[in-house]
């Protein structure tokens, strides 16, 4: 029964229902197609992304401002807020 199972049978022997390995081709376009795309996509996210950190970097006026009116923000809302206690106390 061991001999039986070391002999290769030949593929014409084999039924039609008889359970075989799966083999998948791949031509090569579609993998090299596959990988530019991939570098591309890499290559595009990190020059966006030195871009955006480039520009909040050399922009500290813009982070300035920001600060300054989120300071302006909290005074008026403070003062609001100091207004709004009064009254409810009278």
């Amino acid at each position: 029964m061991e001999d039986r199972r070391k002999e290769q049978i030949p593929l014409s022997e084999i039924p039609d229902n008889y359970p075989r390995e799966t083999t998948v081709r791949f031509g090569l376009w579609p993998i090299l197609c596959l990988i530019i795309m991939s570098i591309g996509y890499l290559y595009l996210a990190h020059s966006q992304a030195c871009d955006r950190l480039t520009k909040l970097e050399t922009q500290y006026s813009y982070i300035y401002s920001g600060i300054d009116e989120l300071k302006n923000g909290t005074k008026e809302l403070a003062s609001m807020l100091r207004e709004h206690e009064k009254n409810s106390r009278q």
